[in-house]
């Protein structure tokens, strides 16, 4: 099964599996938002932190001043 392919990969299959996973959670993410254009913004140079950034986006209402701040820097 799944479990048995994850082992024989190792931990660096597994470290490579869950960037993966978080890779396809962030295309869902942005597919799903209701205003594209700020979520790319919010994800657009951050890196590694850019799903953190989106689920923290998501999280809150876009009337709240924490997005508004972080679309203006």
């Amino acid at each position: 099964g799944l479990g048995l392919a994850l082992g024989a990969l190792g931990v660096g299959g597994w470290a490579a599996w869950s960037h993966l996973e978080r890779e396809h959670e962030l295309v869902r993410l942005l597919e799903s938002a209701d205003d594209r254009v700020r979520a790319a913004r919010l994800v657009a140079p951050s890196g590694d932190g850019a799903l953190e950034l989106l689920l923290q986006a998501k999280a809150m209402r876009p009337e709240d001043p924490r997005v508004r701040h972080r679309l203006e820097t």
